[in-house]
């Protein structure tokens, strides 16, 4: 994820308190499965995921 934002400027941010907390979230529109990654001021929490199943119709 480094190539798609400056992660040293997010850490500053949530150390100065201009951010709150950072969450990413990706998703397969074919099957409505997704995925976040959140990073709260103290460190990332990998597995912080949810999954769904489409609604359809």
């Amino acid at each position: 994820m480094g190539e798609l934002f400056d992660q040293r400027a997010v850490a500053r941010n949530l150390r100065d308190s201009s951010l709150q907390a950072l969450a990413i979230t990706g998703s397969n529109y074919t099957s409505g499965r997704h995925i976040t990654f959140y990073q709260p001021p103290t460190r990332w929490i990998p597995g912080c995921a949810a999954s769904a199943s489409p609604t359809r119709p």
